[in-house]
This record gives C-alpha cells, structure tokens and sequence, in this order.
C-alpha cells in the first residue's frame, strides 16, 4: 500500500488511553487490537490527512526528549505498519 505524503488514521479507528500515555489502538472493522507506546500515540493524533510526516517529525522533536537521529525512519516503518494492517485511509 502506498502512503498519503499527508496520511490519515483510518475514521473507524478507537484510540483507548491506558495508563502512563500508553493506548490500544483498535479496529471495530476487524476487531484488530494494537498496544502503541506515547510516541506512537502522539502519531496516530497527527494522523488527519493534514500533516506530512515530516511535519510529524518535527512535532516529535519538539514534543519528546531523547529522539534517536533514525527517527524519521522508524515513524516510516510505523506507518508502513498501520498501512499493513490496513489502518489508514
């Protein structure tokens, strides 16, 4: 699947928050059900169709601490995931 250089979470998507800004992302489509971590939280509510993922990238630079210097990589890879399970528009 190829990805929206503005992507979109998919609008059927629930995002529960549990504790310490973790979440389960679940998909009432597909009853899939993911555990993301804050970071990954963070994405999934940038997730609009209006934002690039550079721009998302840079939200994180100035959101988070300790940002590895691969970080635009591993949010292609976790988009590339959603993508995969079909969890984007």
């Amino acid at each position: 699947m190829t990805i929206s250089n503005k992507p979109e979470l998919k609008k059927s998507l629930v995002i529960r928050e549990e504790f310490d800004d973790y979440a389960i992302l679940f998909d009432p489509d597909t009853s899939l059900a993911c555990a993301i971590n804050p970071v990954s939280v963070f994405i999934c509510r940038q997730l609009n169709g209006q934002r690039t993922v550079d721009e998302i990238v840079d939200g994180i630079r100035q959101t988070f601490t300790e940002v590895p210097d691969e970080l635009k990589e591993d949010v292609q890879s976790f988009l590339d995931d959603l993508a995969d399970r079909q969890m984007l528009q």
